[in-house]
């Protein structure tokens, strides 16, 4: 059998009910992986591109720079 428990009209509290107090909001954690020179070399390969370690390097500091510019904006 279920208690019940009788109360008086002046002794319930009533709040609007609001929603996101009830969702828990937990920011997922984010890792951001940085290319590498053998990444870039390996595509590379796989698409016949030529390339020398200057343009590797080039590349690698610009996708690097890109998704650290992305990862910011979000």
């Amino acid at each position: 059998m279920k208690k019940v428990e009788v109360l008086k009209a002046t002794k319930v509290e009533v709040k609007p009910f609001i929603l996101e107090d009830f969702i828990d909001y937990k920011e997922q954690a984010v890792y951001i992986k940085k290319i590498e020179k053998s990444n870039i070399k390996t595509l590379a390969k796989a698409l016949n591109l030529e390339y020398d370690n200057d343009k590797i390097v080039f590349a690698q500091k610009l996708i690097n720079a890109y998704i650290d510019e992305i990862h910011i904006k979000r």
